[in-house]
């Protein structure tokens, strides 16, 4: 009994350091060092590089020597399945949600620029513009024909499609 003991534990050696593994698909791969088993697989690191491969892929003595069995490996895979659904689902809702909160502030944009023209019409009709209606307040300074010979532009303030205000700014070409 001792004997086997130690004749599984040399296997395990064997395989686990410096072994060359060989796969069904006839890929072999040269001095292995196994770093990480799970229940469907192993990940070996090898004179290549680094890999994963599957049980079903390995030759039976691999797989005996790491205790393999079809029925565990078929609930990881299906633990693994349902965290996968789980995990869709709860990125849809937060798509959804992210969505939904997109609408609303689109809705309130519209809202805004709703008002604000109809506080620039009722300017225009009473030819008065309070400092509290303005829409832009900056000093704005003529820098578009002028070049910096450092590469420099100035970019004059202008109104986004969304309706929010971008002020004037220099940039780089």
């Amino acid at each position: 009994m001792k004997g086997l003991a130690i004749c599984g534990v040399l296997f395990l050696a064997f395989f686990s350091y410096g072994a060359n593994i060989t796969t069904l698909d006839g890929h072999t791969y040269i001095n292995v060092n196994v770093r990480r088993t799970d229940p469907i697989g192993i990940f070996i690191l090898h004179s290549a590089g680094g890999c994963y491969i599957a049980f079903t892929n390995l030759p039976e003595t691999v797989r005996d020597a790491y205790h393999y069995n079809p029925a565990v490996a078929a609930e990881h895979v299906a633990v693994q399945q349902a965290a996968f659904v789980e995990r869709q689902l709860v990125a849809q809702k937060q798509s959804d949600s992210e969505k939904a909160r997109r609408a609303i502030t689109c809705t309130k944009q519209i809202v805004k620029k709703e008002k604000s023209s109809a506080m620039q019409s009722v300017e225009a009709e009473s030819h008065l513009t309070p400092t509290s209606c303005r829409q832009h307040e900056y000093t704005t300074v003529d820098y578009s024909t002028r070049s910096y010979s450092s590469g420099r532009v100035y970019v004059r303030g202008y109104t986004r499609k969304d309706g929010t205000y971008v002020r004037p700014y220099t940039r780089r070409r």
